[in-house]
């Protein structure tokens, strides 16, 4: 798979290195075969901006500061590495560039976002001190950056389901997977701007908003919908994973419901304790992605 190679190439090479290994993919024609690794590729797109703005949040609450610096420098580097990727190609993985003119153009505006906020990103990941006006900036600038990159993939799924033969449903469970991603991350940062006295009332409702999306969000990829054309999880081995993205997500929002919502506010205590848990619900969150991409990439194979 696509994501899986650019995973591991970044972690067996440098950063310098990738990019002297960059090269034009315009003469890559894009299949769709593509398709799959594109929706997940461009959906995690959506989690890292959140969890960025989660890790530079840790460092302004004075939590494993030099451990989420480290983080949030990898992160930083992912995200700015796969958005070039999706807009001019990246022949090392294979990935033909966007050609869609409303795609690229809404990845352009997500390009712009992004170039104001990453040098603060970079400057905490530095070890530099972050001000008030900079962190005003992050807080509504990965809104809209967010924004932006959930209508590239929403864009993406709509020029997917056509070339997936009847298993369009598969297109739309990437994506929705995808944004549990995003909303595990998301959830985690507004507890941490509720823990910081940021727009706590905001961040509160915010909080059970999200909180709501995703235990429904779960339900549906789970149980299907046919509002969404969705269908329910086929085969046990894909069931068995949203069980445990199940298992992860429960002490998270019992955590969540009696400190962040129910109290309105959150210790310190609590924050490495979602922050840590969050880890591992992400990770069985993104092996169910991953689950959901290979099968349509099987699917696609086989449509003549």
């Amino acid at each position: 798979m696509l994501v899986k190679y650019f995973w591991n190439t970044l972690r067996c090479v440098s950063v310098v290195g990738l990019l002297f290994a960059f090269t034009t993919a315009s003469g890559l024609e894009l299949t769709r075969e593509h398709w799959s690794s594109i929706l997940n590729l461009s959906g995690r797109q959506r989690m890292l901006t959140q969890k960025m703005t989660k890790e530079l949040l840790l460092v302004v609450a004075e939590v494993d500061v030099e451990e989420n610096r480290k983080n949030l420098r990898k992160t930083v580097e992912l995200f700015d590495l796969t958005l070039n990727a999706l807009l001019t190609g990246q022949a090392l993985i294979f990935l033909p560039p966007t050609t869609d003119p409303e795609i690229v153009s809404k990845l352009q505006e997500a390009h712009s976002e992004w170039e104001v906020l990453k040098p603060i990103f970079q400057s905490v990941a530095d070890g530099k001190d972050l001000g008030q006006m900079e962190l005003s900036q992050v807080v509504q600038g990965n809104r809209d950056l967010l924004e932006s990159m959930n209508a590239v993939v929403d864009m993406y799924e709509l020029q997917a389901k056509p070339l997936m033969g009847g298993h369009e449903s598969l297109a739309v469970a990437i994506n929705l997977a995808g944004r549990q991603r995003m909303l595990s991350q998301r959830i985690s940062k507004q507890a941490i701007l509720i823990y910081l006295g940021i727009e706590p009332e905001e961040s509160c409702a915010q909080l059970k908003s999200s909180m709501a999306l995703f235990v429904s969000s779960h339900r549906d990829l789970v149980a299907g919908s046919p509002q969404l054309g969705l269908r329910a999880v086929q085969g046990e081995v894909l069931r068995q994973q949203f069980l445990l993205v199940e298992k992860r997500w429960q002490p998270i929002e019992e955590v969540l419901e009696k400190v962040c919502i129910e109290e309105g506010n959150c210790s310190a205590a609590e924050i490495r304790l979602i922050s840590g848990q969050n880890v591992s619900l992400l990770e069985e969150i993104d092996i169910a992605v991953k689950l959901l991409e290979k099968r349509a990439s099987r699917v696609s194979a086989t449509i003549d």
